[in-house]
C-alpha cells in the first residue's frame, strides 16, 4: 500500500514537472517570435528538455528550428527536424495525443523545414516542402476542430506568405500575388493581415503610376 502511494506521488511530480516546462516552452513560442528570434531561442533554451515527453520534445525542437531557420542557422535547424519526425514515429502509440494533433505536428515539421530552407536561399527545395505543407494543411485545415480552426487558418497565411516571397525572390510577380490574395482570405490571421497590406501597398503603387 505504501509503495503504491510513492509510486503515485513520484507520478504526480513528474507529471506537475512536464506541465510547468511545457508552459514555459509555450509561453517562449508566444512571446518571442520574429525578428526577435534569438529570444526565442534563448527562451527554448531555459526549458528543462529532460522534464519533457517526447512529444512535448519533438514541439520544443520543432519551435527551435522555427526560430534558428530564421537566424540562418539551416542546417542546425534541418538537425533539429529531423529528429522531431524520428520522436513522432509510432508516437500515438506511446502517448494519449489525438491522432489530429500527430497529423498537424508533422506538417508542421515540414513548413519549418521549407523556411529554413527558404532563408538559406534554396528556393527549390523550400517551395517543395512548403508546398506540401499547404496541401496537407488543407486537408486538415477541411475537418479542424474548432479548437484548433485558428491555428490551421495560421499556418495557411503563413506557408502562402513564404511562398509569396519565393516568388518575389524569383521575379514571378504574379505568382507572388496570386500566393498573397489566397493568403488574405485569412485576414484575421498575422500573415493573412501582412498580405492584405502587401496587396493594398501594390495596389497604391500601381494607381499611383
Amino acid at each position: 500500500m505504501i509503495g503504491r502511494w510513492i509510486t503515485r506521488k513520484i507520478n504526480a511530480r513528474i507529471a506537475e514537472r512536464r506541465r510547468k516546462q511545457t508552459w514555459v516552452m509555450n509561453a517562449a513560442i508566444a512571446e518571442h517570435v520574429i525578428p526577435r528570434s534569438e529570444d526565442a531561442v534563448d527562451a527554448l533554451d531555459q526549458v528543462d528538455v529532460d522534464a519533457l515527453s517526447p512529444w512535448d520534445i519533438a514541439h520544443w525542437l520543432n519551435a527551435r528550428a522555427y526560430a534558428l531557420g530564421f537566424m540562418g542557422c539551416t542546417t542546425e535547424a534541418l538537425e533539429h527536424l529531423r529528429d522531431a519526425e524520428e520522436l513522432l514515429t509510432g508516437i500515438e502509440h506511446t502517448e494519449p495525443v489525438p491522432a489530429a494533433h500527430v497529423e498537424l505536428l508533422a506538417s508542421c515539421i515540414i513548413g519549418t523545414r521549407g523556411i529554413a530552407l527558404l532563408h538559406g536561399d534554396s528556393l527549390n527545395e523550400a517551395e517543395t516542402h512548403l508546398e506540401r505543407a499547404l496541401a496537407l494543411g488543407a486537408s486538415q485545415l477541411e475537418k479542424a476542430s474548432a479548437d484548433m480552426l485558428a491555428q490551421q487558418q495560421q499556418l495557411a497565411a503563413e506557408r502562402l506568405w513564404w511562398l509569396a516571397a519565393i516568388a518575389e525572390k524569383r521575379g514571378d510577380t504574379a505568382h507572388r500575388l496570386h500566393c498573397l490574395r489566397r493568403a488574405s482570405q485569412f485576414r484575421d490571421t498575422r500573415y493573412g493581415a501582412e498580405a492584405c497590406k502587401a496587396l493594398g501597398h501594390d495596389g497604391a503603387a500601381d494607381r499611383a503610376r
